[in-house]
């Protein structure tokens, strides 16, 4: 998920990149689980449901560093303008 080496994430797990990664994650979770009512079905759908105009799930989005994609989705789907 986090873009960073695998020795920076056992040597420096406080570090900038890191963390940020993580921030970004959990912001998305959060904001999914708002939205669907349930912590395991946001992250179901983060990690497995392709979005639509992207044809990625939002796992693959953010592990590209496309996390603002997600967000943008986010934001439709809270407007009710998600199909």
């Amino acid at each position: 998920m986090v873009r960073a080496d695998a020795t920076v994430l056992t040597t420096a797990p406080a570090s900038l990149a890191v963390q940020s990664g993580f921030d970004m994650i959990e912001r998305i979770i959060i904001r999914a689980t708002a939205l669907s009512g349930d912590e395991q079905k946001a992250i179901r759908w983060f990690r497995h449901q392709p979005l639509s105009g992207f044809g990625q799930t939002a796992a693959a989005l953010v592990e590209a560093g496309r996390a603002t994609a997600v967000l943008w989705t986010l934001g439709s789907m809270e407007q009710g303008v998600y199909t």
